[in-house]
């Protein structure tokens, strides 16, 4: 059973909540502005199929997260309902909470449907905690329900009768068997593993989760496959999970069973609204190899791999060719940068969910307006050099730079008469090209890669 307490008493979690339930029903979820009653709407479009023209339903949603307080939602905790629909255009009401709607306002919904033709709906905490339970949802479960997750049992789902998708104590993986059909069998050596895991001494901030276990009866062994997360600043190798695999087979922690490990490591950011540690991307490219107990990557028994993918942006990714040009451009002699800015179009989302901005404006390192803007800003002496330099640059609609000229106006002294050799170049891509995030990084980094290879051969006396 959740414990709805476990979410903020704000209500902010418990809107999230809500939000990424309704993402997974394969809805378009957004925020409204603040509602009458000083709160956000939930705006949702539904999509059903037509074999003749598109049709769409837009849905108001409204959270009220009462777990705290233990009382029940009453029609005097609502704004007009009538009224907020004819606001956002909405033919629908949804009424999320984390206890339970009053008799009365049941009642309110009744007649608000007869009447006035919108649609209502409630999710009381029962609802919102069976589609938790549901295996779609077991990551979100985990995410927003640490402890009533870790005090769970079993929860199991059939995909085949070889393979199968589990839940316990919060954890999140899938189990098949060579030969057999009856995963009873094995459920307490992977309690023994689960157990294991959880209990691994790692750096701070580190997280090891089982993903898959494969149990080959004709040879009676199970090959284990793991992720180990880790922060996007450190360095692994400061410390080798090989040391975590020699351990676990001191220690045979399935007593008589021989076993084999299939780990990989990945970076992660924490600072992000997105991370999620049982994310479907890291599951989904490898249901056939946990399925057959094959390896992940190529005929290997150990793997110790760092590969890259689109769900996590690394340090590396975003910062590699921005870093490499600014070294290029300080080789010129008659350039010295004062200020590199790359772009943070990774930290763009986070704004949409808060209300006090500093915070991520300090961990962005934000400056400017460079959400899709890398600039540097840099003395020069000769301009008639530069402009060489320029010239060679490429340049399209989608992909440009941007030269500008600073002045400095000093305080109580005025605008500086004297000659000032302060420029901004600002490299862009224009936003209209691009529809995520990682395309746009992706498209900024081709940019900067090809204006590197430009200057790289530019010989300037």
């Amino acid at each position: 059973m959740l414990d709805f307490k476990e979410l903020g008493v704000s209500g902010d979690d418990f809107e999230i909540l809500v939000r990424e339930l309704l993402y997974n029903k394969g809805l378009e979820v957004y925020w409204s502005g603040k509602g009458a009653d000083g709160g956000k709407d939930l705006l949702c479009i539904e999509k059903p199929l037509s074999n003749f023209k598109s049709v769409e339903k837009r849905w108001v949603v409204q959270c009220k997260h009462n777990a705290n307080k233990g009382r029940a939602v009453s029609p005097g905790d609502l704004e007009d309902i009538v009224g907020v629909c004819d606001e956002h255009n909405a033919q629908g009401y949804i009424l999320a909470c984390s206890t339970y709607p009053s008799s009365a306002l049941v009642k309110r919904f009744e007649h608000i449907q007869n009447n006035k033709k919108i649609t209502t709906v409630f999710f009381d905490s029962r609802s919102i905690e069976r589609e938790l339970l549901k295996p779609d949802n077991w990551n979100l479960a985990n995410m927003f329900f640490p402890k009533s997750m870790s005090n769970s049992e079993w929860r199991i789902s059939t995909i085949d009768p070889d393979f199968w998708h589990a839940n316990f104590m919060g954890n999140i993986f899938y189990m098949s068997a060579r030969l057999g059909t009856n995963y009873n069998y094995f459920l307490k050596d992977m309690e023994q593993v689960i157990c294991k895991v959880k209990n691994e001494k790692l750096p701070k901030d580190w997280i090891l989760r089982l993903r898959a276990a494969h149990f080959d009866e004709k040879n009676t062994n199970y090959r284990l496959y793991l992720d180990c997360l880790i922060p996007i600043q450190d360095n692994e190798q400061e410390y080798d999970l090989r040391n975590t695999v020699t351990q676990f087979e001191q220690e045979e922690i399935i007593e008589g069973v021989a076993y084999e490990f299939d780990i990989l490591t990945y970076r992660y950011n924490s600072g992000s609204d997105h991370f999620d540690m049982d994310h479907k991307d890291y599951y989904l490219p490898f249901l056939e190899v946990f399925k057959y107990g094959s390896s992940r990557e190529g005929d290997r028994n150990f793997i110790y791999a760092n590969p890259i993918r689109e769900r996590d942006i690394s340090e590396e990714i975003v910062n590699a060719e921005f870093g490499r040009l600014c070294k290029r451009w300080e080789l010129f002699p008659f350039i010295h940068i004062l200020k590199c800015t790359n772009a943070k179009i990774e930290f763009i989302d986070q704004f949409s969910e808060h209300f006090a901005w500093n915070s991520i404006i300090s961990n962005a390192d934000y400056d400017i307006d460079n959400f899709f803007v890398a600039q540097i800003r840099f003395e020069c002496t000769d301009f008639d050099k530069l402009k060489k330099i320029l010239n060679v640059m490429p340049q399209s609609v989608e992909k440009y730079f941007e030269l500008s000229k600073n002045y400095i106006v000093l305080p109580n002294e005025g605008f500086e008469e004297e000659e000032n050799y302060i420029y901004t170049i600002k490299f862009s891509v224009h936003p209209a090209s691009i529809g995520s995030k990682i395309q746009f990084r992706k498209m900024m980094n081709q940019y900067l890669r090809e204006i590197y290879k430009a200057l790289e051969n530019v010989q300037i006396d």
